[in-house]
């Protein structure tokens, strides 16, 4: 819940305006406190019998736009677009610049095998499949014979 300071029981009505506009967290919107749920895709990890697929749900990006690596266990996943939209005309130009990225990181389960690690990405979704390797069970409990 916000105070809100009034003077003579006034509250500006542009106060409200922002608040149904972009919720009671207006200021944070325009001055750069964003809550990165709203900027980080969202993840889904399906743990099949042979492998991990990882599906990033991040429209809007090429191909190009995405580095996916693996180092010491962590498989990280970056994404960074650029581009640039201009027109001119008789009376007015108009020229917008668009940026955006994100780097999520996981974890990886002993049990993969990291060079098999396969990407690719169709309408919007970026597909990671993390095979699995064959793991030896565990012995059983067995007695330790002291010679």
């Amino acid at each position: 819940m916000n105070i809100i300071k009034r003077n003579n029981g006034y509250v500006p009505s542009y106060i409200n305006l922002f608040d149904d506009v972009f919720g009671r967290n207006w200021n944070d919107f325009f001055f750069g406190n964003r809550n990165t749920e709203n900027t980080l895709p969202s993840v889904n990890i399906a743990d099949n019998e042979k492998d991990y697929e990882l599906e990033v749900a991040a429209p809007g990006y090429q191909k190009g736009d995405f580095k996916v690596n693996v180092e010491n266990g962590i498989l990280t996943i970056k994404a960074e677009s650029n581009s640039e939209k201009e027109e001119n005309k008789k009376n007015y130009a108009h020229r917008e610049h668009f940026y955006s990225a994100f780097e999520r990181s996981f974890a990886l389960p002993e049990n993969v095998n990291e060079a098999d690690i396969a990407a690719s990405y169709k309408d919007g979704v970026l597909s990671i499949i993390v095979p699995k390797k064959d793991v030896e069970p565990a012995l059983p409990s067995h007695e330790i014979v002291i010679n």
